[in-house]
């Protein structure tokens, strides 16, 4: 056999190698391409809150069962909704807004009631991020249901303001301070027995009256008190200077993340 036919041959015997390989490429992409379809379905209904993907015409390309379940929508209904339907009132000029500084700036976030489709509403907290798709830009967003979250601050906001009415209509010497020994408020009782007024105490720290321990001292005793309650003594400088022994009884909380403390 000549060299040309033997060419032929192995070229030939090549070419069906190598067209093998070329479909077991294309079954090993396909193959990869549905384990990445699924990875990305699984990781989008793990999300917490509500997913979805809007274009620029407010057109729903992609969204997590969550949605449809808060909604109370089937799939048929939501593609031929647009996000402002389910908005009311100035939640809805907010959420137009949002959506619009998404795709002019990039990103937005903003707080909105969602109406759902039996005329309950919810609060959530939603955020959005412009992205390409196909060559197209989308706003990518998660909402997260902060009705909790609102209920806990309205019980916070309660519980501070009959605080302060017992604070401030208190006989004892009652004051606020952050964790770093910074006044946040006082009652009359207090300025009284230091000798100040309320607007010099306000500006004031612990340390500037505190005359026992140290100011190192005095904030890691602050820091150890939040989440309890504690009784110790020490001894309080007036404005006059003179030396006054104290007994302070002292609560620490956490209020979002900050620490107060009341004395």
């Amino acid at each position: 056999m000549d060299t040309s036919i033997r060419s032929k041959f192995s070229d030939a015997g090549l070419g069906r190698e190598r067209g093998a390989d070329r479909g077991s490429a294309h079954i090993q992409l396909d193959e990869d391409t549905a384990r990445n379809s699924t990875f990305s379905r699984e990781l989008i209904e793990a999300l917490p809150g509500i997913f979805y993907v809007i274009d620029h015409r407010g057109r729903f390309l992609l969204w997590n069962r969550n949605l449809l379940r808060v909604l109370k929508l089937d799939e048929a209904t939501l593609k031929k909704s647009h996000p402002l339907d389910f908005f009311e009132g100035s939640d809805r000029i907010s959420i137009e807004n949002a959506i619009a500084c998404v795709f002019e700036n990039g990103d937005a976030s903003v707080e909105a009631a969602l109406r759902t489709r039996d005329g309950n509403t919810i609060p959530y907290h939603f955020s959005g991020q412009r992205v390409e798709h196909l060559g197209e830009q989308v706003l990518i967003g998660l909402g997260l249901d902060i009705t909790e979250q609102r209920e806990n601050m309205r019980i916070t906001e309660g519980l501070l303001l009959r605080n302060q009415t017992l604070m401030h209509n208190s006989m004892e010497g009652i004051h606020i301070l952050d964790v770093y020994g910074n006044v946040l408020d006082v009652n009359d009782a207090f300025c009284n027995m230091l000798g100040y007024n309320r607007d010099e105490l306000i500006r004031l720290n612990v340390t500037d009256w505190d005359d026992q321990f140290t100011a190192d001292e005095l904030h890691a005793r602050l820091s150890d008190f939040i989440g309890k309650s504690g009784i110790f003594e020490t001894v309080h400088r007036r404005r006059d200077g003179t030396r006054i022994d104290v007994e302070i009884c002292v609560t620490g909380v956490e209020l979002a993340g900050t620490g107060y403390l009341f004395e």
